[in-house]
């Protein structure tokens, strides 16, 4: 079924993990992780609680229809809440701040000799 290579998707773009998502929807990781293995569909409470955890909806889970708006992922909502009340100058100094910290942590540790 569709729904869980959706739900796959989704987890990789939002760079999150499985067991994260589990967590967000009170089940345990071992039942989600069968209910993907097996392409077990949950219970529709259930796939809300899903789709709610990855911000989308179960008929995009299930049709791959595409939402109108984009929304941040739940791990990020709070940052974009932020930088959408700053002015350009806080935008910029996030941004070049970011572009540091990417570019500090793509570089390999230095050892002490």
């Amino acid at each position: 079924m569709n729904f869980w290579i959706h739900v796959k998707e989704e987890i990789k773009r939002q760079n999150t993990t499985q067991e994260w998502i589990a967590e967000q929807c009170g089940i345990s990781y071992a039942t989600f992780r069968g209910w993907i293995n097996y392409q077990r569909i949950p219970r529709a409470d259930q796939a809300v609680a899903i789709a709610k955890a990855l911000n989308t909806t179960v008929e995009y889970l299930v049709t791959e229809e595409k939402q109108d708006a984009w929304r941040p992922p739940p791990r990020y909502a709070d940052i974009v809440r932020y930088l959408d009340v700053m002015d350009n100058t806080g935008i910029e100094a996030v941004r070049v701040l970011a572009e540091g910290y990417a570019s500090r942590s793509k570089q390999p540790e230095k050892r002490e000799a």
